[in-house]
């Protein structure tokens, strides 16, 4: 790396970071490429593996909201690691089998932005952090994310009622956790698709991986539409083609 280049470009997770939510950037009302596809700067999810407060300060700093999981290894500097949990779960453990939420930690800090326009008008973004101990330690870390935590009771159903396997469960959730399931979550149901559409291209072309993965994406973002050409009104009621 050149010297002259800026302190994150050396490091592979914050130069992603940049990288990609400039190019998001760009498609944001006002932003310099055509078709506007954000009013506003979008909230992002991202993996414990772009988590760090180098990466968080920098998304606030630059006006962006995001929800990750955080690593065991870069929990939030400002606050002593006792306090927080981070202690990996034994193998075997009974208690690690049961989903809770033990002693949950949230903590919240406001910082403030240095101003740059000529009124000298202050800026500020929030980062949230929490931290609970389920199956085993988990961390949630958020910047312009959220307004507030509240811990309730989830429904969730197991099983099918057609052969009477059906359980209905109970799981202990907060809004930390249900905003990084309800946004991170529909990549694994992507990943789970991509695989079942199984397109596959023997060849020893490297670019024949890509190019076969582009066409699985285009085939599940096109799903929806293609299910919705197919279904047809008869008797008011949709029937779909199979």
């Amino acid at each position: 790396m050149h010297k002259g280049w800026p302190e994150w470009s050396k490091k592979q997770v914050p130069t992603e970071v940049h990288s990609l939510m400039e190019t998001i950037s760009a498609y944001v009302d006002g932003g310099a490429a055509l078709p506007v596809l954000w009013t506003s700067k979008p909230h992002t999810t991202w993996d414990n593996h772009f988590s760090g407060d180098e990466v968080m300060n920098w998304l606030g700093t630059n006006g962006y909201s995001a929800t990750m999981t955080c690593r065991r290894d870069r929990l939030p500097s400002d606050i002593p690691r006792h306090f927080l949990h981070h202690e990996k779960t034994d193998p075997g453990s009974k208690p690690a089998k049961c989903a809770r939420f033990s002693q949950p930690v949230i903590a919240v800090k406001v910082y403030e932005i240095d101003a740059s326009d000529a009124n000298d008008n202050k800026q500020y973004y929030t980062r949230v952090h929490v931290s609970m101990q389920s199956t085993s330690s988990t961390n949630f870390s958020t910047v312009n994310a959220m307004n507030e935590n509240k811990k309730w009771i989830a429904k969730k159903d197991r099983g099918r009622a057609i052969n009477q396997t059906k359980r209905v469960l109970g799981i202990e959730m907060n809004t930390a956790r249900q905003l990084y399931l309800k946004t991170y979550g529909q990549i694994d149901t992507v990943d789970s698709m991509l695989r079942m559409f199984r397109i596959y291209n023997k060849s020893f072309k490297y670019w024949h991986s890509s190019k076969n993965h582009a066409l699985a994406m285009a085939v599940v973002m096109f799903l929806p539409f293609i299910e919705q050409a197919f279904a047809v009104k008869r008797e008011n009621k949709y029937y779909r083609t199979s």
